[in-house]
Order: structure tokens, then sequence, then C-alpha cells
């Protein structure tokens, strides 16, 4: 399995052919009134896959100073499109779900692997990392 690419968004919509419609992507701060909170985040994730393979996407949520807050897995198997050809590598997106706990402000990050090797470092196709700002106060309104 490979990692194409992962994006946070506020709302999305998958489709059959193995698209999405994504709304509000790529956010990375949270505005919160007052700490601790948990904060409700919504990653999509396009993986590569051969045909009939069945992996296991790894997520840590690590907090600020990259003390881990949290790890989950996710089992994923293969589900080729009605348009998909014999012999050909399947695309897929996943939808993950996370409740990140913050108890502090500052920068806070999810780790993506597929297939990793805790003892080898992840090659880019194999990590992903997204970063995200949590801030104490809500803005000012004019």
């Amino acid at each position: 399995m490979l990692l194409a690419w992962a994006v946070s968004c506020e709302s999305y919509e998958l489709h059959d052919d193995g698209t999405a419609n994504i709304c509000a992507a790529g956010f990375d701060t949270f505005r919160v009134e007052s700490l601790p909170a948990e904060l409700p985040l919504t990653i999509l994730v396009r993986i590569l896959l051969s045909e009939d393979e069945e992996s296991e996407l790894e997520v840590h949520v690590l907090g600020p100073s990259t003390v881990p807050l949290g790890s989950l897995a996710y089992p994923v198997v293969a589900e080729p499109g009605p348009n998909h050809r014999p012999g050909y590598i399947v695309s897929q997106i996943e939808a993950l779900e996370l409740a990140i706990p913050a108890e502090t402000s500052g920068v806070y990050s999810v780790e993506l692997f597929a297939d990793h090797d805790p003892h080898d470092p992840a090659s880019p196709e194999h990590r992903c990392s997204l970063f995200f700002n949590v801030r104490e106060g809500l803005p000012d309104a004019d």
C-alpha cells in the first residue's frame, strides 16, 4: 500500500468511481474557547493498493513537543471501483474520523503510515504528516 495524499477537511462526499467532493480542505488551525478540548478532525487519505491487497493504515497523534497522544490502526482492503481494469492498481480514498485531545496551545500532528516497519524509517510513499495549530481564545468579533 502506498500513500498518494492526505488532506484535512470539514466535510466530504465519496463516489463509487474513487473520486470525492471535498469541502473546506487543508485547514490547519483550531481556535477553541478554552482548553482542554477534544478537537474533531476528518482526514481523507488516497491510497494505492494491488487488487487483492489487505493492509493497515497506522495513525499516530502527537501533541506539542511531539508528545504521543494516541495511536490507531485502520484496516484497509482493496475495493476496485466500477471503472477498474484488471491488472492495474486500485486507487481509493479512505475517510478517517479522529478526536484530538488538546490540553495546551501549540502544534499538533497526525502521522500516517502505510506498511510501517517500526525498525525502518518510512519512505515518502509510506508516510504522510499533517500539522495543526491549536490556539486558545476565539477571535474578536467585529
